[in-house]
């Protein structure tokens, strides 16, 4: 008999990434679980409930069941092993094989009693599954993500994007002013370009915001500039 005492976060990761049946089930299992902790892009993942599942929790409750754990004694007090003892047709004696449902409910049952359970999370970016280093935070606003998807995400968000626009018409404004009666100041001119051509749907500037990124303007003038040679 094979008894397996517990998961690492790098195995559970491979198998959600794992292609069959088992993989399948497991991947359902998952998003069920923390899904139960995800209401109108507001994530909770200290709180997710088992209980609130559709399958998860019965497969679980029927795995143990089926393969009932065993409790050891050592210096740190008890633990309950988990294993099974299905015995496939074909196969040496000695060997123990677990079929892909029952290696779905294994392997989340498993996750279920770590201790780092609360660190799993799929990124709601990429849909892909990762384990934090440390505890979670009790609320994520938007859902977990990955770090590089949470950036990338910010980044291409609206209120990003028509700041970035803000900053690349201001600096053609720097670029097309010149010190004549005609074009007056420069700081006016480069509010009523860039008022121009966001459109009146978007919030408009004032000379103080032009003050607030004159360095950032100037050298987004001089890099266009330098790259026209």
């Amino acid at each position: 008999m094979e008894i397996r005492t517990g998961i690492t976060p790098q195995y559970l990761l491979g198998a959600l990434n794992s292609y069959g049946l088992a993989g399948e089930l497991l991947r359902t299992y998952m998003d069920e679980w923390i899904n139960t902790a995800y209401k109108d892009g507001v994530e909770e993942p200290r709180v997710r409930k088992l209980q609130d599942t559709l399958s998860a929790y019965g497969q679980v409750q029927e795995y143990v069941g089926s393969f009932r754990p065993m409790v050891v004694a050592h210096d740190r007090g008890l633990s309950a092993l988990f294993g099974s003892q299905r015995l496939r047709l074909g196969l040496e004696p000695g060997q123990w094989l677990l079929d892909g449902k029952e290696e779905a409910a294994r392997i989340f049952t498993l996750l279920i009693d770590s201790p780092w359970r609360n660190r799993v999370f799929k990124c709601r970016v990429c849909n892909k599954y990762g384990v934090k280093s440390r505890e979670p935070n009790a609320l994520y606003k938007d859902g977990i993500r990955h770090s590089e998807c949470g950036r990338r995400a910010a980044a291409e968000s609206p209120r990003n994007i028509a700041a970035t626009k803000r900053i690349q018409f201001a600096a053609e404004a720097f670029s097309l002013w010149r010190p004549t009666k005609r074009y007056g100041s420069q700081k006016k001119y480069i509010v009523a370009h860039v008022n121009r051509m966001m459109g009146p749907r978007q919030a408009h500037i004032q000379e103080k915001w032009v003050t607030r990124n004159w360095t950032e303007i100037e050298a987004k003038a001089e890099g266009a500039a330098s790259a026209k040679g």
